[in-house]
């Protein structure tokens, strides 16, 4: 809708604020209802394929981890494994901390989409 009124740039000023006014005619409401309503869909198909993703990797990480402590605990029973366990727990507090962070990118992500959902009802 917004191309059509812009494709009118040859026009003057006048004849595009008709046209804008044209948008408090019921077809044009509810031809922007609908577009809203395909926003909607196209966003809500899309940030479940984001939140997958990031359950997925989040799933990756936390096998990670698992093994990780695995790994830990055999090296613990080993002499002169020091620096291989340092190395062990560098990574697993790196590991750690890249879980929280997609923990909150997660929870950012819901909260921006429950934030659309909202202003785009109330549109």
């Amino acid at each position: 809708m917004a191309g059509e009124i812009e494709g009118l740039k040859s026009r003057k000023a006048l004849v595009k604020a008709m046209e804008c006014l044209k948008l408090f005619k019921s077809e044009f409401r509810e031809q922007f209802t609908d577009l809203l309503d395909e926003f909607q869909f196209r966003m809500s198909i899309e940030s479940q394929r984001s939140l997958d993703e990031m359950d997925g990797r989040l799933r990756d990480m936390m096998k990670a981890m698992e093994n990780l402590v695995i790994t830990f605990k055999t090296l613990e029973t080993l002499p002169g494994m020091e620096s291989s366990i340092a190395k062990v727990k560098e990574r697993m507090a790196s590991l750690s901390h890249e879980v929280h962070n997609v923990m909150n990118a997660i929870h950012n992500f819901e909260s921006i989409l429950k934030e659309l959902d909202t202003t785009v009802s109330l549109l």
